[in-house]
């Protein structure tokens, strides 16, 4: 009995624990279509972000400071596992350039000795990480999805569009099925 007794708790909390991504990734869902639309820049047609309406709102660093707390992404299933650590790629990508909205480019934030991709990005679940962790480490590493480089951004033109919508496990091989196509035409 005592058995099923722990069994059920363990359940209930990995049940509580996949809400609290659900809601992360719903509320990242809006900021993006909030923020996100399709329009042309230097005669390139792309996805565009309104870097300074961000910079502005508050649902940023709300997200921001979610992910510190939020629990362990590895209690989650394989898709929504990779899901979540794209769509946290790309919200601290996002992240970095509206905190600094004179920025034209992620890679702006490079300097003599510092390079953005390998400077603490944010912390997850009580561990700072960096985008080479997530981008190196994590997905590729962990994942092997190939289709990922067409999911993950850098905040450049030369670089996947940001996927208007968060990535979600239900639909992960759908969206990055249709990220590669997008980029192939």
């Amino acid at each position: 009995m005592k058995k099923y007794i722990i069994l059920l708790f363990v359940m209930v909390c990995s049940l509580i624990r996949a809400g609290e991504f659900e809601q992360w990734t719903d509320k990242y869902d809006q900021l993006i279509k909030s923020a996100v639309s399709s329009g042309t820049r230097q005669g390139i047609n792309s996805t565009l972000v309104d870097y300074d309406s961000l910079s502005k709102n508050p649902v940023v660093q709300d997200l921001y400071d979610q992910l510190e707390t939020i629990g362990d992404p590895y209690m989650l299933k394989r898709d929504d596992q990779l899901a979540f650590w794209i769509n946290a790629y790309n919200f601290l990508t996002v992240y970095k350039v509206s905190q600094e909205p004179e920025i034209e480019k992620l890679t702006d934030l490079n300097g003599f000795f510092k390079n953005v991709w390998k400077i603490d990005a944010g912390e997850i679940a009580g561990e700072n990480v960096t985008l080479d962790q997530i981008e190196h480490e994590i997905i590729r590493k962990k994942f092997k999805e190939p289709r990922i480089h067409m999911a993950v951004v850098c905040a450049a033109l030369s670089c996947p569009d940001l996927r208007p919508e968060a990535f979600r496990g239900e639909m992960l091989d759908a969206q990055l099925a249709d990220q590669l196509m997008t980029l192939a035409t």
